[in-house]
Order: C-alpha cells, then sequence, then structure tokens
C-alpha cells in the first residue's frame, strides 16, 4: 500500500533532483525543446525512448522517475494509439506511393452479386 507520506518524499525528491529549468534544458538538447510525444496506453516510439533514457542518463534519475516528472510538468502530450500505428506500419512516404498504385475497383451491380444458386445469404 501506498502511503501519503511516501509519495510526498518521491515528489519533493524529483523537484529537487529535476527542478523546471534543468527537464527544460535536457528537453531542449534531446527534444529540441518539444514536449515528449506518448501514445494512449503508456506507448511511447522507440525513437522517443532513446532519447528519454538519454534524458534520465544526463539528469541522474530513473526513467520512471523522469516520466514522472514531465507528466508532473505538463511535459508530455498524448496522441491515440492509431497515430503510432499508422506511423509504424506506413513510414512517410510509403502510403502516397500505395494510394498512387491502387487500382480503381470494378463494382458489381447489386443484381449479380448473389444468387440462390450461389447460397450466399450473407449478402443480402
Amino acid at each position: 500500500m501506498f502511503s501519503l507520506n511516501e509519495t510526498l518524499t518521491n515528489r519533493l525528491g524529483a523537484a529537487v533532483l529535476m527542478p523546471p529549468f534543468l527537464v527544460g534544458r535536457a528537453l531542449k538538447k534531446y527534444n529540441n525543446g518539444q514536449p515528449i510525444v506518448y501514445y494512449t496506453e503508456g506507448v511511447f516510439a522507440p525513437d522517443t525512448k532513446i532519447r528519454l533514457q538519454s534524458m534520465s542518463d544526463a539528469l541522474g534519475v530513473s526513467y520512471s522517475a523522469l516520466i514522472n516528472r514531465l507528466r508532473e510538468l505538463r511535459l508530455l502530450e498524448c496522441r491515440p494509439i492509431e497515430e503510432y500505428i499508422d506511423r509504424s506500419l506506413f513510414p512517410e512516404g510509403l502510403r502516397e506511393i500505395m494510394q498512387q498504385q491502387r487500382q480503381p475497383r470494378v463494382s458489381v451491380p447489386p443484381a449479380t452479386r448473389c444468387s440462390e444458386n450461389w447460397n450466399c445469404h450473407a449478402w443480402k
């Protein structure tokens, strides 16, 4: 069970070890001063994880302590997980190439889609 005293002590320690100006400097050095992007369910992109580890090493704190402090300072930006999946599966430029290569679909008139002989009642 977590105690209030332990929580407050952890927050005080984080504030002493990671004051806003030091966290800001680390963000400027490792992330061009931009907030750290994470996706719903707490997912970080692999390159973001590397940057976070470098930042935590530079500040002399643990990875999880840094994430907690970034959350307290509101320096984390949450985005939908679908955006991460989309970027992972379709890197920049690939989506445009795929859309250009798609062939137009041929539509079948509704009367010929299904007949009783084919026994495909799912289309009705």
